[in-house]
């Protein structure tokens, strides 16, 4: 699973990019700015979410809270999410899952 938070060129990433690296240390997840400018932010299904499951695991809040907080401190920051099941069962399952709604 990998999020993208950025998109403005020549924004300086520094100060945002070692906040999230600070938030997610230990968890494996890299942030990284990218040659066309945006910051990346990769996260391993390892911390996301178990095989057939929709659940957050709780080692996901503490990458999770920082992006939000991020955007939020930040609200001229444009953000492009992408995310993918891994290679467990098949594509129709997967997409089922992922459009799943947990109610509260």
């Amino acid at each position: 699973m990998g999020a993208a938070a950025g998109g403005i060129v020549g924004y300086n990433w520094q100060a945002i990019r070692n906040k999230i690296s600070g938030d997610s240390k230990g968890t494996g997840t890299q942030v990284t700015v990218q040659q066309d400018g945006p910051l990346k932010v990769n996260i391993p299904n390892s911390i996301s979410f178990d095989t057939n499951s929709y659940a957050i695991k709780p080692s996901f809040d503490p990458v999770l809270n920082s992006v939000t907080r991020t955007l939020q401190q930040h609200p001229e920051l444009i953000s492009n999410v992408v995310g993918h099941t891994d290679n467990t069962g098949t594509a129709a399952y997967n997409q089922t899952l992922s459009q799943t709604v947990r109610k509260a």
